[in-house]
This record gives C-alpha cells, sequence and structure tokens, in this order.
C-alpha cells in the first residue's frame, strides 16, 4: 500500500502538471491571438519554455520575412522611379533621394555621381535633401579625399556614429544638430563606383536598411551606366554624322570602296551557301549514324529481352522440378511419420 507521504507527493505532481498543462494550453491561445505580453504570467515548465522558445524563433522568423517584404516592396516602388525617369538623371536623383530619405525614414542626404568629363574623375554633386543653403554645399569631392572619396576607393558602404566636429548638421525648425548616424553608400555597377549616396539620420541604421540602400544603389548604378552608354552613344552618332559628311566629299574613293564591299559580301554569301551545304551533309551523316548506332541498340536490347526470357524459362522449370522435388519428398515422409 502507499504511504500517506506518497499520496500526497503523487497528488502534488498531478497537481503541478495540471498548471503546465492549462498554463500551455492558455500560452498557445495568448501566440495564436498575438497577445503575449508578460512571461512571468505563464506557468514555469518544461512546456512552457519550449513554447517560449519556439514562439522567440516564430518572432524572428516574422521580423525576417517583414524585412525582406520591406526591401522587396521598397525596391518594387523604386523600379518605377527608375522607368519614369531613366532618360532624364537630375530628375532621376531628386526623386530617387527624396523617395529614399523617406522610405527609410531618415532626415538628411546628398547623391554625387563620378564625372568623367575631365582628366581626372571626380564626385559631382547632383542632388540634395533638407540642405537649407544648396548653392553653399561643395559641388565637387576628388577621388580619395575625405569620407566621400574613401568610400570610393574601397567600394564599400560605411556607417558613422562618430563624426568629425562639424561635418554635418540636420536642420529643423527646432534647430540644427548632428546625427545620430551617417551612411555613406557606393552606387555599384559590374564593381564599378558610378555614384555615392550620403544619407543622415537620427536614427541608427538597421542592417535590412543598409541592404536595401545597397540593392537600390545597383540599380540606380545600372541606370546611370545605360544613361551613359546611351549618351555615349548619341555622341558616337553625332560624329558619325560628321564623318559622313566629310566621305561624301570623296565619291569617287566611296563608290570604289562600295563595290568592293558588294564583291566581299557575295564572297560571305557564296562561303555561306557552301558551309551550309557542309553542315548539312554533316548533320546527315552523324544521322546515319546516330540511326544505325539505335539500331545496334535495338538489337543489343532484343537479344537481352531473348536471354532474359530464357533466363526466366530456366528458372520457372527449375521451380517446378524443385516444388515436384519436394511433394515426392512429403510422399516419403508420411510412411517414415506412420511408422513412427
Amino acid at each position: 500500500m502507499l504511504h500517506r507521504e506518497q499520496v500526497a507527493k503523487m497528488l502534488h505532481q498531478l497537481n503541478e502538471l495540471e498548471k503546465e498543462l492549462n498554463s500551455s494550453l492558455q500560452l498557445i491561445e495568448d501566440i495564436e491571438n498575438n497577445r503575449i505580453k508578460d512571461w512571468h504570467n505563464y506557468y514555469e515548465g518544461e512546456s512552457t519554455r519550449a513554447l517560449k522558445r519556439m514562439y522567440q524563433k516564430m518572432q524572428i522568423l516574422a521580423e525576417a520575412d517583414r524585412q525582406r517584404r520591406w526591401i522587396n516592396e521598397g525596391l518594387a516602388k523604386f523600379l518605377e522611379i527608375l522607368r519614369k525617369y531613366q532618360q532624364n538623371i537630375e530628375a532621376l536623383c531628386d526623386n530617387i533621394l527624396s523617395s529614399l530619405i523617406k522610405y527609410v525614414n531618415a532626415n538628411q542626404g546628398k547623391l554625387f555621381l563620378v564625372n568623367t568629363s575631365e582628366k581626372e574623375p571626380f564626385l559631382e554633386l547632383v542632388s540634395t535633401y533638407a540642405y537649407s543653403r544648396k548653392k553653399y554645399l561643395r559641388q565637387r569631392v576628388e577621388l580619395g579625399e575625405g569620407l566621400l572619396g574613401q568610400a570610393y576607393l574601397e567600394k564599400q558602404t560605411t556607417i558613422f556614429s562618430k563624426l568629425p566636429p562639424n561635418y554635418i548638421r540636420i536642420t529643423s525648425g527646432l534647430g540644427d544638430a548632428p546625427p545620430q548616424e551617417l551612411a555613406i553608400v557606393p552606387f555599384l555597377y559590374n564593381d564599378e563606383v558610378l555614384g555615392i549616396l550620403e544619407i543622415a539620420s537620427f536614427e541608427v541604421f538597421q542592417p535590412h536598411h543598409i541592404e536595401f540602400l545597397e540593392k537600390l544603389g545597383e540599380n540606380v548604378a545600372a541606370v546611370i551606366f545605360n544613361a551613359k552608354v546611351h549618351q555615349r552613344t548619341e555622341e558616337l552618332l553625332l560624329i558619325s554624322q560628321q564623318k559622313t559628311e566629310e566621305l561624301q566629299a570623296q565619291e569617287e574613293e566611296m563608290r570604289q570602296t562600295l563595290e568592293e564591299l558588294h564583291a566581299t559580301q557575295e564572297e560571305l554569301k557564296r562561303q555561306a551557301i557552301e558551309g551550309e551545304r557542309i553542315l548539312k551533309e554533316r548533320v546527315k551523316s552523324v544521322q546515319e549514324k546516330a540511326y544505325e548506332k539505335i539500331g545496334q541498340m535495338r538489337q543489343e536490347i532484343e537479344q537481352t529481352k531473348r536471354e532474359l526470357e530464357e533466363t526466366k524459362k530456366e528458372l520457372d522449370r527449375v521451380r517446378a522440378a524443385l516444388t515436384e522435388a519436394e511433394e515426392e519428398l512429403n510422399k516419403l515422409r508420411i510412411p517414415f511419420q506412420k511408422t513412427a
């Protein structure tokens, strides 16, 4: 029989188990309704701790998913701006910068593009946001100079929480103050820096903010690159037109060149026809060899199939012989058992 102490202990364990079960059920319901406030309101047991760990993992996954959606939605939003202003770089930079400051909840920003019009490239200020005196801002930064020039050389995003004195101050209706953080983000296309974003905020930049800025920078850099290619194409077209006008003054030479070109085209055409004929012959030869090989393989498969059928028949004969032998053995065993 159980002693009174044992019974009391078992009752206590059952009560504790019931408390933990009820607490776990309540915790599951609160998790489902997203009303978790204080973990001390729940019974401290193994199942509760497991649910707490699961809930924390779910929160981490949910936050990661929210950040991914935020990045993707932002990229989709800015893609429309890129499409709309891809032929006007100045308007593109102004719209990108103003929309970007608002999207990441920052306060001030500047956008520089790499200018290659001179012998030595430099960073040129093309757009600002929330600076009260744009005309007094420095319009040009040499490569390797200061924080921006160094970011160009390093090709990496840099976050500053401690800035040089008076480097930047955010101006508002209440006055001005230094930012909490400053991000300098190079805009890269095929590992080439085409622009640099300087963005200041009273809040700390989160990792998904930086990831978004870098991805957006790649998209902006691609548009800038295409715009430069288009501009260069236009310049080459103008040069081509000028050359054409010069060549028109040499009409006889051009006529001879065209005749030679025509002769070359005829030769290329003849070679193309001959090459096509040779190619067809080779294709035909390969097809014939392939068909021959396929025929051989089919014969081998049929031979193998016949051999397998013969083997199956032989196995059937062996199986029948074994069955017959077993029946004979059983017949011999029965008299022996009777004798025993």
